[in-house]
């Protein structure tokens, strides 16, 4: 499955991606941001895999998903609960530490206006 995309054409969907949901989110329309970061995160997986190709492709974008979206939405345990059910990727641990590791490197300031003190 990932040797069907070019490298370049991998970075390019993952940059506009994250241009895409830096500018829907801060402009105010309405949507979601969950699912969007778990297509980074699939992306971010298969350009890992096809850097390191003895990578388990699964694990690669599922670890993936779980830190980019632990890291943004500040929830580890929610996006490690609900990445192994959505996924069915039956390893709890691996999807566990990339949450967790996602959500203690993350910067403190929040990403979403929700999280922002008032």
């Amino acid at each position: 499955m990932s040797g069907n995309f070019s490298m370049t054409l991998l970075f390019a969907i993952l940059i506009f991606k994250i241009i895409a949901i830096s500018i829907t989110v801060t402009s105010g329309w309405r949507g979601g941001f969950i699912i969007p970061l778990f297509f980074v995160g699939a992306t971010l997986g298969l350009i890992i895999h096809k850097l390191f190709p003895t990578i388990n492709l699964t694990l690669a974008i599922v670890s993936c998903m779980a830190a980019i979206n632990a890291c943004v939405t500040r929830t580890p345990m929610g996006t490690t609960i609900l990445l192994a059910t959505l996924t069915g990727f039956g390893h709890f641990i691996p999807i566990l530490f990339a949450s967790l590791t996602g959500y203690f490197l993350a910067p403190k300031i929040p990403f979403i206006s929700s999280q922002m003190e008032k």
